[in-house]
């Protein structure tokens, strides 16, 4: 059995745990686990334990911290049920915020705040995922979650959509973080880009794709 770490450069569309499973397949073990879980849209490093290497899976968080680095863009206009662009879109409106505006806002996220998180999430509602409720039909409201934003920067628009940088520890979605910050503009969007570049003292510049 393969014991040891890939950090992975996961691409979008694939589920983590699929990606871990490729992995595993790939050196011929069946054990493996993962240090948080991306979004199927979402790229970037996801730290993948092989056989033996899962028992070290808490002690790096507790060694490294829980700190996340992402980049990520939005799009205003359109609010989705599972506020990236992949869901349906359930309202939208032509209200696009200033870059005065979006800046202005971002101060009133940084530090700690209460976060609801997206209905379609990896979140426990008695006992059960959230995103498997959602997907079966229930109307499910999340209570907000107590989160950190160390920093928050916005990077501009690109012709497309408009880009930020976040700094945030374990269990913030980007994706309520996008919708936050279109809501404090008066504003919806959604998010139509996420890339992790750093979590738990691994780092984008090391990762290798699949």
């Amino acid at each position: 059995m393969s014991s040891g770490w890939i950090i992975l450069d996961k691409s979008s569309g694939v589920f983590s745990r699929t990606a871990g499973a490729r992995i595993a397949r790939l050196f011929n073990t069946k054990k493996f686990g993962h240090i948080g879980t991306l979004d199927p849209m979402a790229t970037g490093v996801l730290p993948i334990a092989l056989g033996n290497a899962t028992k070290m899976i808490p002690f790096v968080t507790d060694t490294n911290g829980d700190e996340k680095e992402y980049l990520f863009s939005l799009k205003f206009g359109i609010d989705t049920d599972t506020l990236d662009v992949t869901g349906n879109i359930v309202s939208h409106n032509d209200i696009v915020p200033t870059d005065n505006e979006i800046r202005a806002v971002l101060p009133e996220l940084i530090g700690d705040i209460m976060q609801i998180p997206p209905k379609y999430s990896a979140v426990h509602i008695d006992g059960a995922r959230a995103y498997k409720m959602a997907r079966s039909g229930v109307d499910i409201e999340l209570p907000p979650r107590p989160v950190h934003i160390y920093d928050m920067q916005y990077n501009g628009f690109n012709g497309a959509s408009w880009c930020f940088s976040v700094r945030c520890s374990s269990g913030t979605y980007v994706r309520s973080v996008a919708r936050d910050i279109a809501k404090k503009c008066g504003a919806i969007a959604s998010g139509d880009m996420i890339r992790r570049t750093r979590t738990t003292g691994f780092n984008i510049k090391n990762a290798v794709t699949l």
